[in-house]
Parts: structure tokens; sequence; C-alpha cells
């Protein structure tokens, strides 16, 4: 009698080699751990998502613009020498570019999280500088824009950001 036919079986019980298993040497099929399946829908970015990776995109003209000055109009030079730390500098507007692109893909927020510290290093030594200087010269609206890289790079650490992230990450994995 055919096990697919719906009808109850009657008599004793055949064994395990009487129904077409995986073969006689392995009477049952292996247990596997199955992933969910796909469901072609991608959750949507959370909002710290989106607004970090704007400011670390809108954060990177301010940092090029005031980078590129300081270069083109020998800022490089100063009284007590060369101003080192304006050389990688140089590097900063573009890898923070290039980490905004990744985190709001979903690939990545370890790059935008790393590419604005030197923004947001920059932008505390302008604070403390202007901060200490005593001219009345104050924080201009440059200055306060250079504030970009460090909102995103706090907006970035959120745990809702990383685990958007990881969870795209995984999602993108194949199946082993």
């Amino acid at each position: 009698m055919s096990r697919s036919g719906g009808t109850p079986r009657l008599g004793p019980y055949p064994g395990p080699y009487a129904y077409p298993y995986a073969g006689p040497d392995r009477p049952f099929p292996e247990a596997r751990t199955r992933r969910p399946p796909a469901t072609g829908v991608a959750r949507p970015a959370p909002v710290p998502v989106v607004v970090a990776g704007v400011l670390g995109i809108a954060g990177a003209l301010p940092l090029a613009l005031l980078v590129g000055d300081a270069v083109a109009f020998g800022g490089l030079w100063d009284t007590t020498g060369v101003k080192w730390w304006l050389y990688p500098l140089l590097a900063a507007p573009v890898a923070q570019l290039w980490g905004a692109i990744r985190l709001l893909s979903g690939r990545s927020w370890r790059v935008l999280a790393l590419a604005c510290l030197p923004g947001s290093a920059f932008f505390g030594y302008l604070v403390s500088v202007l901060a200490v200087d005593g001219t009345g010269r104050g924080l201009g609206w440059f200055t306060l824009a250079l504030g970009a890289p460090l909102l995103a790079l706090l907006l970035t650490l959120l745990p809702p950001v990383r685990q958007w992230v990881a969870g795209r990450r995984r999602a993108a994995t194949p199946a082993p």
C-alpha cells in the first residue's frame, strides 16, 4: 500500500527501508538548519541611518573647502613651522563621502565612523582655539557647518544603525 494514497496503513510496520528514503545507509534525512525564506522586501532604513548619511555627505563639503583653502592659500605654513596635521586632513572629505555612501547602501557603518574622526577632531580644535582666542570673532556659520561630521559620527554609533547594517549584510550573504 502506498503512503501517498491517504488511506491508513493496516498491518504491522514494515520498517524504515520500505519507503523511499535517502538511501539504505541513511534511512532518515539529515536535519539541516534552514534560514527563513527571504521575502524580497528590504527593511527600510531607520531615521538615524538617513540622517547620519546625509550629515556625512553634507559635512564633507565644508571640510573640503576649509582644507582646500588652507592648502591653496599657504595655510600649511605658520610662524612655528609646518602644520603637519593638515596633510592627512586632505583625504578626510573623500573618505567621509565614501563612508556616507557605504552607510546609506547598508554595507558598513565603520567606514563612516572612522572617516568622521578627522573632521570631528578638526571641529573640536577650532572650537577650542576660538573659545580661548578672546578676539571676539566667535564661531561663524562655517565653523558650525564643520559640526556635521561630529553629529554623523554620533548617529553612526547608535545601536539601531549598527543593527540595520548587520541585518542588511546578513540578508545579502548567500545561504550555505
